[in-house]
C-alpha cells in the first residue's frame, strides 16, 4: 500500500482521488511497456491484500452510513483494478492479468467492476481445506483460481516451539486439494496452482522495520483454522516462521544460508506427479499424496540444531597499534614519537531455553592496553596500569586491575501476556513519545560509541509491556534507564478508541544518581513526574492535548530572582535580588499541538507553558520534516512553534519559527564584596545550577529562532530524516540544507562540568548573550548498487558551555565512503571542539582537525554497525594554538602553532 503523489508518501491510499488513480494508471502502463518482452514473465499481477487496506478518509466516503463505507471504498479500489486490467491488455496481449485478493472479499465488487480479469488470484489461510473457495470462484467469476499466497507456519504457538510436521501436514493437504481441484479430475476444475508463503523464514515480519536480526516467536493474530496450536482468546500465527526453509547467517555477499525444512522434502516428492498427464486421476492424486509423510532429514534436524538454544552470539577480536607524535605539547612524552598496541576480545553467548525466553551475556576482555593515543579517553583505557607507591616510596604500575568486564547482557521473555526486555548496555532502546509521553519523559537511548568512549554502564533496567487486557500497559524500572538518568520507576498506559488517544505517565525517582565523567549527561535532581496526554485524529488534522506536573518534591524550596532597577541595588550592580520559595503552580505545564495535512502542505502550530520545576525531556518526536529547531525540555519557559512543509516535485521546503521565553531569567553574576571599613561581607551571586538550585536557565533561554530546511528526496519512501536513512536511502542522491538562525538576547544561568581532577563544579557564570547561526549540508549518493557516499558540510558559530566569552565559527566536512567492503571514512574541521565534552565546556578549539581511515571488509559493512572483520589503517591530525587545552608556547617562536599526529592500524575480526 502507499504511493508517492506530489513529492510526498502516502502510506495509506485513497483510491476515490482522481490524481492517484491516475497516478498508479501511468506507473503501471510503464512497468508493462518495459517487461513485457522479457522472457520468464508468467501474468501481471495487481495488488496484495489491498482490500485489507481500505481505511483512507475523504467526504465522499464519510457522508456514508458506516455500513456502506467499506462498500464504497472497495467500488473505488475494484474500478482501478478492472481500469488497470484494460490498459495492460491494450498494451501486451500475449500475457493474463491477474490480482492478489484477501481471501473472497467483495467478490460481487470484482465480478462488477474487473470483468476483464483472466486469472482470479487470492492469499488465502483457511488451514487443511480451503473449504467453499473453489466453487463460489467458479459460481460467482467463472475464472481460473490461483493462491497468490498460502500455507502455514512452522511455528507452535501453544507449545512454544518449532513445528515441522505440523506445517508439512498443512501443505500436503493444501497441494492435494489443489491438484484435486485442477481441470479433468471431476470436481470444480478451476484450481491452477499456488504460491506457497513462503520460501524462507521472513525475520523482518513482526513490526517490520525493527529487531530484523531476530527471529522473533511473537504471535499476531488469531486463526482458529489452524487448530493445531490454536487456544480460544490467543494468537497462533507466527509471521516470521512460514518459511519452508529456515534462515540461517548471511555469508560474505549478504545471501543467507537456508536450511529446508520437513515441508520441502515432502514437496520435492509432491511434485514428482504431473498434474495434466493423462492417467492422473484424482484416485491416483490421493493414493500419491497419502504415501508423502513429513519427513525430517538428519541433515536439516542438525542444522537447524545450529540455530536451537544455545550459540555463541559474539565472537569479536581486535588488534591495534598507535604510533604518536607532535611537538609543543604540555605533556613532554607526548612530543615524542612513540609506538604501543591494544588487544581486546569480545565473546558472547546466547541461550533460548524455551519459547519466547532468551538470554545472551557478551564478555570483553583486554590485552595490553595503550597509553599513546592522542584521544585519550576510550573504552579499553580502564586497563592502564595504575601507578601506587610502595612501602619504600617507590612508585610501582600494576596491571591486572579491570582486565575482564561485562560488556553487555540482555534478558527478554515474550509471553502471552506480557513481554519482559531486560537491558545492560548493548542496544538501548527506543522512546515512548509515539505512544503518549507527550513531555518526552522517557528518552532513546542509542549511543553505543559514545557510552563505550566513557565506559559508562547504561542503559541499565527492564522494561514491562502488557498484552491481552493490559495491553498499553508499560513499566520500565532501573538504575539507569537512559545514561544520567537517576534510580527510577515509571508507568505509562496509552490506549487508542478509534480516533482518539488517552495517555497517563508517572516517574518516581528513587534515589540520587552518582555523576559519571561525562557533562553532558550528569544526572537531574531526584525528582517526582506525572502527565496526561489527549489527542484525536480526523480526515487531515491531528490535535493533541497534554499536562504535566513535575518536580513537586521541590515544593518549599528556596530560590533567588533578578530585577533590573535604577537607583540603589544590590551592591551596585543594577539588579534587586529577591529569595522566593516554590510552590505547587510552579511543578504545572501544559502542551498543546495541532497538525494538519493537506499534502503537498503540511503545518503545525505548538504551544507550551512549563512552571519554574515543571521540567520534562527534550521532544524526539518527527513533526512533518527533521527540524531540529524545537521547544526545550525544560521547565521555567513559555514557547510557540510554527513551521510548515511543503513540497514541490522532489523538493521540500520547511521553514520554522520558534519564540521561547524563561519565566524567571538568568542570574546575573554580582561578585563578592568585603567592606574593609565596617568588616562586613557581602556574598555576590552567581548563575544558578543544577547542584545548588531547583531550576535554571540553560535550554530554555530567550530565544527567537527561525530554520529553513530544504530537502531533495526523488524516493519519500525511505524518508530523508528517518533515524537509519543513511542506511536505507535509496535514491542516486538525495540532499538536506538546513539553516538556523537564534536571537539570544540574554546569557543563560551556569553550566556544570568536570575537572581535570574529576570533580563536578558549576561556572560562576555563563557564556554572554550572543545570536548564533548554523548551516549543515548532508547528501547522500549511490553511485551504484555497491558504491555510496554519505558527506556533510557545515558552517556556524557556537557558544562555550563554560563561562568562556569567545564565540567559536566553525566549519568543516565529514562522513563515510564504500565501495564494495573498501571502506573511507573521513574529517577536515577548522577551528573547531575537539572530542569529548570537556572541549566544548572549556571551549577548547583546535585550528585544524583531519582524520583519513582506509579498510578492507571481507563483507560491507552497515553504517551503524559497530564492528566488522577488517583490516586498516587511520591517520590522525591537529593543530594546536592557545585555545587547545596541550599547547606549549615556544617562547622562542611564539607564534608558531603546536601539533599532533596519530597512525594507527587494526585488524578485526567479527562473528
Amino acid at each position: 500500500y502507499g504511493l508517492t503523489l506530489d513529492g510526498v508518501w502516502l502510506p495509506n491510499t485513497d483510491y476515490s482521488d482522481p490524481r492517484v488513480r491516475e497516478t498508479l494508471k501511468a506507473e503501471m502502463a510503464a512497468i508493462v511497456e518495459e517487461f513485457a518482452g522479457t522472457p520468464g514473465v508468467l501474468m501481471w499481477l495487481l495488488g496484495n491484500e489491498n482490500n485489507y487496506g481500505l481505511y483512507w478518509k475523504s467526504s465522499e466516503i464519510e457522508d456514508l452510513p458506516e455500513a456502506k463505507q467499506g462498500d464504497a471504498r472497495a467500488t473505488f479500489l475494484y474500478s482501478l483494478f478492472g481500469e488497470v486490467a484494460d490498459l495492460i491488455h491494450s498494451l501486451d496481449d500475449n500475457h493474463p492479468v491477474s490480482m492478489a485478493n484477501g481471501d473472497l472479499g467483495f467478490l460481487e465488487v470484482i465480478k462488477k467492476e474487473c470483468p476483464n480479469i483472466d486469472v482470479f488470484g487470492t492469499n488465502v489461510y483457511r488451514g487443511a481445506s480451503s473449504g467453499d473457495l473453489f466453487e463460489r470462484v467458479d459460481k460467482e467469476l467463472g475464472r481460473p483460481l490461483m493462491y497468490t499466497e498460502f500455507g502455514a507456519d512452522a511455528f507452535n504457538a501453544k507449545n512454544g516451539r518449532e513445528d515441522q510436521v505440523a506445517q508439512a501436514q498443512y501443505l500436503r493437504s493444501l497441494w492435494q486439494e489443489i491438484y484435486e481441484q485442477s481441470h479433468g479430475k471431476g470436481r470444480v476444475g478451476n484450481a491452477i496452482g499456488g504460491m506457497i508463503f513462503q520460501w524462507s523464514d521472513g525475520w523482518w515480519k513482526y513490526k517490520q522495520d525493527i529487531n530484523l536480526d531476530k527471529h522473533d516467536t511473537t504471535a499476531s493474530w488469531s486463526n482458529k483454522a489452524y487448530l493445531s496450536d490454536w487456544v480460544e482468546g490467543q494468537n497462533n500465527m507466527n509471521e516470521e516462521w512460514f518459511g519452508i526453509a529456515a534462515k540461517g547467517k548471511p555469508n560474505v555477499d549478504g545471501i543467507y544460508a537456508v536450511y529446508p525444512r520437513a515441508s520441502y522434502y515432502l514437496l520435492q516428492e509432491a511434485f514428482t506427479l504431473d498434474p495434466y498427464a493423462s492417467d492422473t486421476s484424482i484416485e491416483k492424486i490421493r493414493l500419491h499424496f497419502g504415501r508423502l509423510g513429513p519427513r525430517s532429514y538428519d541433515d536439516t534436524e542438525s542444522k537447524l540444531m545450529e540455530l536451537g538454544w544455545a550459540r555463541v552470539s559474539k565472537l569479536r577480536v581486535d588488534f591495534d597499534t598507535f604510533t604518536t607524535g607532535g611537538r609543543q605539547l604540555n605533556v613532554p612524552e607526548r612530543a615524542e614519537t612513540r609506538f604501543d598496541h591494544t588487544e581486546s576480545f569480545y565473546f558472547g553467548v546466547e541461550v533460548k531455553p524455551f519459547a519466547g525466553v532468551r538470554a545472551e551475556v557478551v564478555v570483553n576482555a583486554l590485552g595490553n592496553v595503550a597509553q599513546n593515543p592522542i584521544n585519550e579517553i576510550f573504552y579499553e583505557n580502564r586497563g592502564i596500569p595504575v601507578g601506587i607507591v610502595d612501602v619504600s616510596g617507590e612508585v610501582r604500575d600494576l596491571t591486572g586491575f579491570n582486565r575482564f568486564q561485562v560488556y553487555e547482557a540482555s534478558f527478554d521473555w515474550d509471553s502471552k501476556h506480557f513481554l519482559l526486555e531486560s537491558f545492560f548496555r548493548g542496544e538501548g532502546h527506543y522512546h515512548w513519545g509515539y505512544e503518549g509521553d507527550f513531555f518526552g519523559l522517557y528518552p532513546e537511548v542509542h549511543q553505543q560509541y559514545d557510552i563505550d568512549i566513557y565506559n559508562a554502564n547504561v542503559p541499565l533496567g527492564v522494561v514491562f509491556s502488557g498484552k491481552g487486557k493490559v495491553d498499553g500497559l508499560k513499566v520500565a524500572y532501573g538504575p539507569e534507564l537512559w545514561w544520567g538518568a537517576n534510580p527510577t520507576v515509571m508507568a505509562k498506559y496509552y490506549r487508542i478508541f478509534g480516533d482518539f488517544k488517552f495517555a497517563v505517565m508517572h516517574q518516581e525517582d528513587i534515589a540520587q544518581q552518582t555523576p559519571g565523567i561525562a557533562s553532558s549527561v550528569i544526572p537531574q535532581p531526584k525528582a517526582r513526574k506525572s502527565s496526561l496526554y489527549f489527542g484525536y485524529s480526523a480526515k487531515r488534522v491531528t490535535l493533541e492535548l497534554g499536562g504535566i506536573t513535575s518536580r513537586s518534591n521541590f515544593i518549599g524550596d528556596p530560590y533567588q530572582t533578578a530585577r533590573q532597577a535604577d537607583g540603589p541595588t544590590y551592591l551596585d550592580s543594577g539588579y534587586y535580588i529577591r529569595n522566593n520559595n516554590v510552590n505547587f503552580a510552579d511543578t504545572l505545564g501544559a502542551k498543546g499541538k495541532f497538525t494538519l495535512n493537506a499534502a503537498p502542505f503540511f503545518w503545525y502550530v505548538q504551544g507550551g507553558y512549563r512552571g519554574l520545576v515543571s521540567d520534562g525531556g527534550a521532544d524526539q518526536t518527527t513533526t512533518i520534516t527533521g527540524w531540529s529547531l524545537k521547544e526545550s525540555g525544560q521547565g521555567n519557559h513559555w514557547a510557540v512553534s510554527t513551521g510548515l512543509g511543503y513540497y514541490v516535485g522532489k523538493f521540500m521546503l520547511g521553514p520554522n519559527v520558534l519564540v521561547q521565553r524563561p519565566l524567571e531569567g538568568p542570574l546575573p553574576f554580582i561578585p563578592d564584596l568585603f567592606d574593609a571599613d565596617t568588616g562586613t561581607y557581602y556574598p555576590g551571586v552567581n548563575g544558578r545550577n543544577q547542584l545548588d538550585d531547583p531550576f535554571w536557565v540553560r535550554s530554555n533561554r530567550e530565544t527567537y529562532g527561525f530554520e529553513l530546511l530544504i530537502g531533495f528526496d526523488p524516493t519519500p519512501a525511505t524518508p530523508l530524516y528517518a533515524w537509519d536513512n543513511l542506511e536505507r536511502e535509496d535514491a542516486t542522491f538525495s540532499a538536506a540544507l538546513d539553516f538556523v538562525y537564534k536571537i539570544l538576547p540574554t546569557a543563560q544561568d551556569s553550566a556544570v562540568a568536570i575537572n581535570q581532577d574529576l570533580i563536578l563544579f558549576a561556572f560562576a557564570t555563563s557564556a554572554p548573550a550572543r545570536n548564533l547561526w548554523d548551516i549543515s549540508l548532508r547528501t547522500v549518493t549511490n553511485f551504484t548498487y555497491k558504491m555510496r557516499l554519505v558527506n556533510w558540510i557545515y558552517v556556524g558559530q557556537g557558544q562555550a558551555n563554560g563561562d568562556s566569552p569567545r564565540t567559536v565559527t566553525r566549519f568543516g566536512t565529514y562522513g563515510w565512503y564504500k565501495y564494495g567492503t573498501f571502506n573511507i571514512n573521513y574529517h577536515l574541521k577548522f577551528n573547531d571542539w575537539g572530542p569529548y565534552d570537556y572541549y566544548r565546556d572549556f571551549n577548547l578549539t583546535f585550528p585544524l582537525q583531519v582524520m583519513l581511515d582506509l579498510s578492507y571488509a571481507v563483507e560491507p559493512p552497515g553504517m551503524y554497525a559497530p564492528a566488522s572483520t577488517r583490516f586498516g589503517v587511520r591517520g590522525s591530525f591537529r593543530n594546536l594554538d592557545k585555545f587547545s587545552g596541550r599547547f606549549l608556547i615556544d617562547p622562542l617562536n611564539p607564534g608558531r602553532n603546536g601539533r599532533e599526529w596519530e597512525i594507527k592500524t587494526y585488524v578485526q575480526f567479527v562473528y
